[in-house]
């Protein structure tokens, strides 16, 4: 964990401030666990007041915060401060190391939408697993992972598709020109997500057939070889110096507008 500035976090106000945030943590966590008005959590609560007093000397700042408790405790107060508290300590952390505070909904049958992902030559673990969030989250069932896109049972696939990587099929494809060849023979039309000369914007109408959408490495995109054997190749127009951005970011826009297009985004939206 790191250290408060200027002081050590295992004496001294550096510790104080490390005891707060796990304090923090704990009253965070719980409140999902035991009642807020319960006798258990209270005293959670009675135990961080009193050390909140001490950050009154070296820590005026913090210690200012407490109007935020003023009128009571709730699980997005903690929240807040614990957001204080994470920058105070230099800590800078992803979506992932912190708690979902939506529930899932139970669906009983997926719908049937004819659109697959293809990831090829994918280099993160986190970009693989936010995909797999987000194909889940539309609705989608099916990823092509080819080359050496990490596979659903890596550590960081999981640690980003927080549970999604057990109700996305997916096929492992070693050789890209077998991927290509088998998508063509079951009539899918292969669409390559890339800015190129020869790319149609996002938003024009898309072809009503089964779809398979590729998106390439993060640094390199797709190369001309696998822009070669697509059907079509799309680009989402950028009004920005930057040219470009996160693939998955440009996965979850470019489902969008096909799911949309196909009449389905007021089920899915």
């Amino acid at each position: 964990m790191a250290k408060a500035p200027g002081n050590s976090p295992s004496t001294g106000p550096g510790k104080l401030i490390n005891e707060i945030y796990r304090c923090l943590q704990r009253a965070d966590a719980e409140a999902l666990l035991i009642p807020e008005d319960s006798d258990q959590y209270q005293l959670l609560l009675k135990d961080l007041e009193t050390r909140w007093e001490k950050l009154a000397t070296d820590f005026p700042k913090l210690y200012d915060l407490k109007r935020v408790f003023k009128n009571g405790w709730n699980r997005r107060k903690i929240s807040d401060l614990l957001i204080a508290f994470e920058r105070e300590l230099g800590l800078h952390l992803m979506e992932t190391d912190f708690l979902i505070d939506q529930h899932d909904k139970k669906i009983e049958k997926r719908p049937d939408i004819p659109l697959e992902i293809a990831l090829d030559s994918i280099r993160s673990s986190f970009n693989v697993g936010g995909f797999l969030r987000t194909i889940e989250a539309f609705g989608l069932s099916h990823i092509h992972l080819i080359g050496y896109t990490p596979l659903p049972s890596d550590d960081g696939v999981k640690k980003t598709a927080l549970g999604t990587e057990t109700k996305i099929n997916y096929t492992e494809w070693k050789q890209r020109d077998l991927f290509f060849s088998s998508m063509k023979e079951k009539g899918f039309r292969i669409i390559g997500v890339e800015t190129s000369q020869n790319s149609v914007a996002v938003a024009e109408p898309w072809p009503i057939v089964p779809t398979v959408l590729i998106f390439g490495n993060e640094r390199w995109g797709l190369d001309k070889w696998a822009l070669s054997e697509c059907d079509e190749i799309r680009r989402i127009p950028l009004l920005g110096e930057k040219n470009s951005l996160n693939v998955v970011v440009s996965g979850g826009i470019v489902i969008h507008e096909w799911i949309r297009q196909w009449g389905l985004g007021g089920n899915h939206g």
